[in-house]
């Protein structure tokens, strides 16, 4: 099983700031934006879970000339 956490490195909170899009634009590169946590066995085993990566921005963060407004990273 594999489980991400939000990695807050710019003190985002639940409150709303601005449209997340916008928002997600200000992510620099190489910024980590999940913890990546796996389990070694399902949990009902007895399984431990353990931080195995992150998830990191590689290049500046743009939004699509499409109306759905997907992101690329």
């Amino acid at each position: 099983m594999v489980e991400l956490e939000p990695y807050n490195v710019y003190g985002w909170t639940d409150k709303y700031q601005n449209d997340f899009t916008d928002q997600l634009t200000l992510l620099k590169p190489n910024t980590s934006i999940f913890k990546v946590f796996a389990y070694d066995k399902p949990p009902e085993l007895g399984g431990y879970e353990m931080l195995c990566g992150y998830i990191v921005s590689r290049s500046k963060t743009v939004t699509s000339l499409w109306a759905d407004k997907h992101l690329f990273f």
